[in-house]
């Protein structure tokens, strides 16, 4: 299932990594949004959901800069906090969510834009 945790594609990149499943999967499966602890320090966000059924580790894309939703990514067994300040040094931001704004037609004000 997908879901989206990207904030922006500016400044987006990708990389590919190889996981441990024990490490990381959950019920065989390694979800997206997931942040990981890469081999070389870093971390990085799983794009996308990697089936891990009888491999020991597998190969995923994650988003190692960027912007990223801080609600919609998934944070497991690593501390927050020291997370996030590591991947500002890299150039991977954690944002909060805040609803697009398009103007009235009366008024020329801004509204929330409600997608349903």
């Amino acid at each position: 299932m997908y879901k989206n945790f990207l904030a922006s594609k500016v400044g987006l990149r990708k990389e590919t990594a190889t996981l441990t499943s024990l490490t990381y999967a959950s019920d065989n499966v390694i979800a997206e949004g997931l942040v990981v602890q890469l081999a070389d320090e870093r971390y990085g966000v799983v794009f996308d959901e990697k089936d891990t059924t009888g491999k020991a580790s597998v190969v995923v894309g994650v988003v190692t800069a960027g912007h990223v939703l801080n609600d919609k990514v998934d944070f497991g067994a690593l501390t927050k906090a020291t997370v996030i300040e590591a991947c500002v040094a890299q150039g991977l931001f954690f944002e909060d969510y805040k609803s697009a704004k398009y103007p009235a037609d009366d008024d020329g004000e801004m509204e929330d834009y409600v997608v349903e």
